[in-house]
């Protein structure tokens, strides 16, 4: 009886704990730990009525769909475009391109770091699509002490302060580049520096 139950989780990929998800009868009877204990051996009867009840809860269910094995490999594949992107698992999400069923910002954070033995290949291939079609992030500059002094020199010098500074540049100025972010690097709140942002500084500033 057990390796009956045990066939059919194997099958279907269905843990005990998605009984809880549905509003038939088996819900109201077994608990997810009953199960549990059986399969371990924890428990050595079950009733018949409820045992069926339960195969009757796997048996409509569909076969799991074919996994990937997460080996060190695939994960750093996953991992590396993470990191050339500079997107993470909420951002990628954000975009609400045909994500799988089971995808979500705490599955793919956990995953990541390596949690998960398998997954399915419809997941898998849909992180890779996803990420392949996102471009390099920006390059990022440290803003040492001496490039935020040269900054701060050349806007005095220039009689003109970060707000100022941007003024009138809506349209040519890069995404995200603002009077306050400005403000950041000169304080030292921020410690880096688009590449894109501080070059369109730089250039207006030598002007």
């Amino acid at each position: 009886m057990r390796e009956r139950l045990r066939s059919e989780i194997r099958r279907t990929g269905v843990s005990p704990n998605r009984i809880l998800e549905t509003d038939g009868e088996v819900r109201k009877t077994i608990r997810p730990s009953q199960i549990y204990r059986w399969l371990s051996g924890e428990t050595k009867t079950a009733d018949r009525n409820h045992f069926e009840a339960c195969l009757a809860f796997w048996r409509p269910l569909p076969d799991a769909a074919p996994s990937v094995a997460l080996t060190p490999e695939k994960l750093d594949v996953l991992n590396a475009e993470k990191d050339r992107t500079g997107v993470g698992p909420k951002a990628l999400l954000a975009s609400g391109k045909s994500i799988p069923v089971r995808v979500n910002a705490d599955y793919l954070t956990n995953l990541l770091r390596g949690r998960y033995e398998d997954m399915p290949r419809e997941c898998y291939e849909w992180l890779l699509d996803a990420w392949g079609c996102l471009p390099d992030a920006p390059k990022r500059i440290e803003l040492t002490g001496e490039l935020v002094s040269e900054l701060s020199e050349a806007m005095q010098q220039a009689g003109s302060g970060p707000f100022k500074l941007l003024r009138g540049t809506a349209e040519s100025r890069p995404d995200g580049l603002t009077g306050t972010m400005i403000q950041s690097w000169l304080n030292g709140t921020t410690k880096t520096a688009r590449q894109d942002h501080l070059d369109f500084v730089q250039e207006l500033l030598s002007n």
